[in-house]
C-alpha cells in the first residue's frame, strides 16, 4: 500500500502503556497494557479508543494523513486488513470481560477466544491468524 491508500475499512491497530494504571497490568508485557484502533478515512482520522467505562470514537478532521505519528501514538503499530462481515453472525463480548481487547477484536472480526492480552493480540496480528479465520 502506497502513502496515503489505506483502504477505508483497515485500521492501524496501536499498542501503547495506557494512561490508567490497572491491577491487570502484572499479567502485562512492558508497552502492551492497552490497545486502541485508527483509521484514515480519505478525509480525516477514526479513533476507536475503548475505555474502562466503555468506548470512545473520535473524528479528528483538522488533522491530515501526514499527522500520522501524532494519531498512532505507541509502541507497536500494526495495519489491519479487514475483509467484508462474514454472513454467520457474531455474538458480541460472549462471556469474555469487557476490555480493549475484546473491543478491538470485536471491531475488526476477530474469533479468538484465548487472546486475552493485547501482547496475544499483537502477536495474534503479527502471525495473520485474523486472514485465516473468516
Amino acid at each position: 500500500m502506497k502513502h496515503g491508500d489505506q483502504a477505508p475499512r483497515d485500521w492501524w491497530i496501536v499498542f501503547s502503556e495506557g494512561a490508567v494504571v490497572s491491577w491487570m497490568d502484572r499479567w502485562q508485557e512492558p508497552g502492551f497494557h492497552h490497545v486502541y484502533a485508527a483509521r484514515w478515512d480519505g478525509r480525516q482520522w477514526l479513533r476507536f479508543q475503548p475505555t474502562l467505562s466503555g468506548f470512545e470514537i473520535e473524528a479528528l478532521p483538522m488533522i491530515g494523513y501526514d499527522a500520522q505519528d501524532r494519531i498512532l501514538r505507541g509502541t507497536v503499530k500494526i495495519l489491519v486488513e479487514t475483509r467484508p462481515p462474514s454472513r454467520i453472525p457474531r455474538i458480541p463480548w460472549g462471556i469474555a470481560p469487557a476490555t480493549c481487547v475484546e473491543a478491538i477484536k470485536h471491531l475488526i472480526g476477530i474469533r479468538a477466544p484465548l487472546v486475552f492480552t493485547p501482547y496475544q493480540l499483537f502477536n495474534y496480528l503479527r502471525a495473520g491468524k485474523h486472514m485465516r479465520s473468516r
